[in-house]
């Protein structure tokens, strides 16, 4: 905080409502960011690390689809059958679906790969 108010009572409550009425009062490290923007940065933040994680589960599933299936067109059509899954929708919003995704594949191929410690991190 700024003015130090809450810590046992430095400031004055005239100067901490000054502060504040000045727009200059920040929370959680926000550098006096209004919540809207603060609220938005998380919103961009959460969607860029979901589709990175989707880009990258789509990655390592097709290694894993074509070395389980030995045919790079199946591999083709495994990624294009979760591209299109009803249930993808998810894969691009700020849930956690599409880290799981990326982990539990890479696990699943560190398994199949004899990478047992690997797998079980």
């Amino acid at each position: 905080y700024v003015t130090g108010a809450m810590a046992n009572g430095i400031a004055s409550e005239e100067l901490v409502e000054a502060v504040a009425r000045a727009g200059m009062l920040a929370f959680f490290g926000a550098a006096g960011l209004s919540l809207e923007r603060v609220d938005q940065a998380i919103w961009v933040t959460g969607v860029v690390i979901s589709c990175a994680a989707l880009v990258g589960a789509m990655f390592a599933l097709y290694r894993l689809a074509e070395d389980w299936l030995g045919s790079r067109a199946a591999a083709r059509r495994t990624i294009l059958y979760l591209a299109v899954f009803p249930f993808s929708f998810f894969f691009t919003r700020v849930y956690t679906e599409s880290l799981f995704l990326l982990v539990s594949v890479m696990a699943v191929a560190a398994a199949y790969r004899g990478r047992w410690w690997s797998a079980g991190i």
